[in-house]
């Protein structure tokens, strides 16, 4: 893909919606979350991390169903589904910043299950929309 001013465009454009949809998982997720959590700090019940794994494992399928399916193979579609909205909606430095905030065992196992979870949904999703 050549970096031109209208694949910048669809990338920013992009970037933003992505960007927005991660915004309101996570404010969904903390308005579950407190209502319907037990009262008292856990790692299980965290907004921020029920909001990464949602978004990332949603984005991993949903940029494995991007690079797959044949619909998706311009420069321009690929621009702004691939790196704009899968970019803006998935989030890696979110997730540097949690697990360094709640460093523990636990943590660390939830974010190699994450991984893990985001890795076979981009295999699954792909293979399937080919």
């Amino acid at each position: 893909m050549k970096p031109t001013l209208k694949t910048t465009t669809l990338v920013f454009a992009g970037g933003a919606l992505g960007t927005w949809g991660r915004w309101l998982i996570g404010e969904g997720t903390a308005w579950f979350v407190a209502s319907s959590a037990p009262s008292g700090y856990s790692v299980w019940f965290d907004p921020t991390f029920l909001m990464l794994a949602i978004v990332n494992i949603l984005g991993s399928a949903a940029l494995g169903f991007v690079n797959a399916h044949k619909s998706f193979q311009t420069d321009e579609k690929r621009a702004f589904w691939a790196v704009g909205f899968c970019g803006g909606f998935t989030t890696m430095s979110t997730l540097a910043v949690w697990n360094l905030a709640t460093f523990s065992l636990i943590s660390v196992g939830l974010v190699f299950a994450m991984f893990a979870a985001g890795i076979v949904a981009y295999g699954a999703v792909n293979k399937w929309s080919r």
